[in-house]
């Protein structure tokens, strides 16, 4: 778990999957709860969640160790600077790879082939525009290889024997 590799969308999800996983078998399990909670990166967490969620789990209140960890994270949250030892920062885990819809041109209602790029993010659950493709173009094919996704012929201006190759993680957005 405190690996830098896990890669999680919210710290909290993680919290939950060490709760399930504890409760699944609490008399084998529970002796490994501080080693685990303390390689949770709680400073990535949000202060109503660690105040009214973390800090009400009988787990957790019930364990010293835990407690003293705990407290240590909100006071460091909410206390100046100036009051608390200087600490590193803990940078928050990669949130791995973005889920997505992508659909790119299209015939527009005038039946014209139009550039609009356009991406659903499975992540928030919403559309967003994205800079425009490159031309217009309707009836191309698309797939993701390697983490790139390659759109390949389809009809316009010169796209019957075109490849165009992006990274669907790093493609500008405009709301």
């Amino acid at each position: 778990m405190g690996a830098d590799d896990v890669c999680v969308h919210n710290e909290s999800q993680l919290y939950e999957a060490l709760l399930s996983w504890i409760r699944h078998d609490p008399h084998k399990r529970d002796r490994h709860l501080t080693e685990l909670f303390a390689s949770l990166r709680l400073e990535h967490v949000s202060l109503k969640y660690l105040y009214h969620v973390i800090s009400e789990e009988p787990l957790i209140q019930d364990s010293p160790i835990c407690r003293d960890l705990l407290t240590m994270v909100k006071d460091s949250r909410t206390l100046p600077a100036s009051l608390g030892p200087p600490s590193k920062p803990i940078p928050p885990r990669d949130a791995g790879p973005t889920a997505a819809v992508f659909i790119m041109g299209g015939l527009g209602t005038d039946r014209e082939a139009c550039n609009k790029f356009e991406r659903f993010s499975l992540n928030d659950m919403e559309w967003q525009c994205v800079s425009a493709f490159s031309e217009a173009v309707w009836g191309s094919s698309a797939a993701v290889v390697e983490g790139h996704l390659l759109v390949s012929g389809g009809e316009g201006l010169s796209t019957r024997n075109n490849l165009t190759i992006c990274n669907p993680a790093t493609v500008g957005t405009t709301k």
